[in-house]
């Protein structure tokens, strides 16, 4: 396990297949990798005619989906209706859910997961779900909040701590109170931005948004602001081919600057050893940054920021809640 990415096991079908998955909050569908699948390197693969609950409509040409993320890559296959478990005991049955047929190499290159739990709003669903896994559950009364919360930790052979709770809060993984940011719109969890400083210096203080995403490992946020804050780290430096550079060093000798985003009306710290990524190449010193930068004027924020939030999406209300992580 790495801390890069949200990953849960879930079962399908009757007798359950099982899947490790990664819970995405910026897309809003179920998919594994059909028996057949082409570009599905050694993932499990979901056999439909080993389940006993599972059904299409093979003749419809609504059973067919296809969806195109945010990073280019792409997926394909056919609609599948089967019994879904999180956990050992909260399932749906018969939920809409993509068998994919044809995926991306990126996916078939990542050894954690089999694909993605999407948890965005059922607005995004390529799948055309009218509601989403956890709101669906609230309504069959399986949960008793329409919510889902996430902490991830900083992985190490000691130390593997990352979870998430459906339909509810997990006070033992949080530090004081959640505070709550009102989405824009039922579709991703996007917020707004009021500002970033550095050291305490106001660097950004437009009106913008930000997605809360734990499908993406880093921090991407506008170009001028990247550049700001990088500058403000010593010794950093930007490679054309693959972003920014930082001394890995840096955050164990106090040495990384402190920046703050304000989502809504509330403050929310990085952690400082969240912005220390990768080594480049063993023994040269170099990690690569938690941060990258877009031409996009919207922020998205990845795992650099969430392992230092826990973090809860509200589809009742909605809204986020976000608290500093123990």
């Amino acid at each position: 396990m790495v801390d890069v990415e949200y990953i849960g096991r879930i079962q399908i079908g009757h007798p359950p297949q099982e899947f490790y998955l990664n819970f995405d909050t910026g897309s809003a569908d179920i998919w594994v990798p059909a028996s057949d699948c082409h570009r599905c390197g050694g993932k499990r693969h979901y056999e439909s005619s080993l389940s006993r609950s599972f059904r299409t409509e093979f003749a419809d040409e609504k059973s067919t989906w296809q969806v195109r993320y945010g990073d280019g890559s792409s997926v394909s296959g056919i609609i599948g209706h089967d019994t879904i478990t999180i956990g050992n005991d909260i399932s749906l049955e018969d939920y809409s859910f993509g068998i994919a047929k044809e995926q991306a190499h990126g996916f078939a290159r990542d050894p954690f997961i089999d694909d993605l739990f999407g948890l965005a709003f059922p607005a995004l669903s390529a799948i055309n779900n009218k509601t989403s896994f956890v709101q669906t559950l609230h309504q069959q009364g399986k949960i008793k909040e329409p919510a889902v919360s996430f902490w991830l930790g900083r992985s190490t052979a000691e130390n593997d701590k990352q979870g998430e709770m459906f339909g509810g809060v997990n006070g033992n993984h949080f530090n004081g109170n959640l505070a709550y940011i009102p989405v824009e719109q039922q579709s991703f969890w996007k917020v707004p931005v009021r500002g970033v400083s550095i050291n305490g210096q106001q660097t950004y203080d437009k009106e913008g948004s930000a997605i809360l995403d734990t499908g993406t490992t880093l921090l991407v946020i506008p170009v001028a602001v990247s550049r700001k804050i990088h500058q403000a780290i010593p010794g950093a430096s930007f490679d054309a081919l693959y972003g920014w550079r930082i001394l890995c060093g840096l955050a164990k000798k106090d040495k990384m600057p402190s920046i703050t985003i304000t989502l809504g009306e509330h403050d929310f710290l990085l952690g400082a050893a969240d912005l220390v990524g990768e080594n480049v190449q063993a023994g040269n010193g170099l990690c690569y940054s938690g941060i990258a930068e877009s031409q996009s004027p919207i922020f998205i924020l990845g795992d650099t920021f969430l392992k230092h939030n826990y973090s809860v999406y509200d589809y009742g209300n909605m809204r986020v809640g976000l608290a500093p992580s123990k």
